[in-house]
């Protein structure tokens, strides 16, 4: 099964007036949308556009996305929350669509669970369930992150790939005034490097390496700069990794002053009651 990481949007069901996006329905629509099966199925899952987008705010283009994927952007839920069945991890589509100007994200989010509605057939309903997971939370000598400059700017893809500095321990890390995460694979285990991040960015790349659901009970709502070192779960660990990196839960106390508490939580998981593999013609 495949899964590629994409950065969650909050979705809100929502009705507006058809004048709003020059539709003859009330249910808010892309402009125009070409939904196709990848010619490229086992390519890395890429994709930009979309409201707030500095890329192209009235564009949508998705290339070899797997369906959990479209899922979990189109509504705002993490991989683990979706039940349904085994292929929505396999079968990969592209998508191009084209948004109204001025278009919110709440309406964006509404058009995308139309979109894959209307071509794909899709029915589901939500249970909430008890599942096994974690809370993060602050750890008893209080948080060891570094607040932002409210000046910083986020990292703009035409400038080209983002550089990348060496720590004292000459580990990468990105220099200070950026708005980005990077993950970096070092002889000392994996490296997250962020600056202007919230604490659910990190949880969101932390949470495929936990395979459980974590949820923030820090109340820590800022924006942060923050390196964490780590040698990830369930991996391969060599010897040099094991004497330079501690794991994941030793990593958060010590360097970020966060702590993980295993807790059984109940999470809102979205049920798949039909969904068809072939989207219906252009």
């Amino acid at each position: 099964m495949r899964t590629g990481a994409v950065s969650s949007i909050v979705s809100s069901p929502l009705l507006v007036s058809c004048a709003a996006f020059g539709q003859t329905a009330t249910a808010p629509a892309f402009e125009a949308a070409s939904v196709r099966l990848s010619n490229r199925p086992d390519a890395f899952p890429q994709g930009d556009g979309g409201p707030g987008s500095r890329y192209d705010p009235e564009r949508l283009h998705l290339e070899s996305m797997p369906m959990r994927n479209l899922l979990m952007m189109a509504y705002g839920v993490e991989q683990d929350q979706i039940s349904g069945p085994g292929w929505l991890g396999g079968e990969a589509y592209d998508i191009d669509a084209k948004i109204a100007p001025g278009v919110t994200k709440e309406q964006f989010d509404a058009m995308f669970q139309n979109l894959l509605a209307g071509r794909f057939g899709l029915k589901l309903h939500h249970e909430a369930r008890e599942a096994a997971g974690y809370e993060l939370v602050v750890a008893k000598n209080g948080p060891k992150l570094r607040e932002t400059d409210p000046g910083a700017a986020a990292w703009n893809p035409s400038d080209g790939p983002p550089k990348s500095g060496k720590d004292k321990d000459g580990l990468p890390e990105l220099p200070p005034g950026h708005i980005l995460m990077r993950t970096y694979a070092t002889p000392a285990g994996t490296r997250i490097s962020a600056r202007g991040q919230s604490l659910s960015a990190l949880l969101r790349s932390l949470r495929p390496l936990l395979k459980e659901p974590v949820h923030d009970k820090t109340g820590l709502t800022g924006k942060y700069d923050f390196n964490l070192t780590f040698v990830a779960p369930n991996g391969a660990v060599s010897a040099d990794q094991s004497e330079r990196a501690p794991n994941l839960f030793v990593a958060l106390e010590d360097q970020l002053g966060l702590k993980l508490v295993a807790k059984k939580l109940t999470i809102d998981v979205m049920v798949i009651d039909h969904i068809e593999k072939s989207p219906m013609e252009n």
